[in-house]
């Protein structure tokens, strides 16, 4: 929390847990399966540990709070529970086979 107060004057937002899902989900299809719901509850679960640790800071204004992940790799429940998703395009995220060389 300390580290947080130094960069609180121009801290824009709070990214949190890169990439999650997509590490959890390698392989499936369907990021709304078993799965990717049990990671998105994990994922969840910290999100709202941060937001109680800035809520318990009393700052002056909300700070948003998101993750980032392979853009294929969102689903329902995480969606609903942060403030922003940044998505990764990056085609080994999902082995997907790309030929950079064209």
């Amino acid at each position: 929390m300390v580290i947080l107060s130094l960069f609180y004057p121009s801290l824009l937002s709070l990214t949190i847990v890169h990439s999650l899902l997509a590490c959890t989900k390698a392989g499936s299809t369907n990021p709304n399966d078993t799965a990717g719901i049990e990671a998105a509850q994990t994922l969840k679960t910290k999100v709202d540990d941060i937001r109680s640790m800035l809520s318990g800071m009393s700052l002056s204004k909300k700070i948003p709070v998101g993750t980032a992940d392979a853009g294929s790799y969102f689903n329902t429940v995480i969606l609903g529970d942060v403030d922003y998703a940044m998505a990764n395009i990056h085609p080994w995220c999902v082995n997907i086979d790309y030929d950079f060389r064209t």
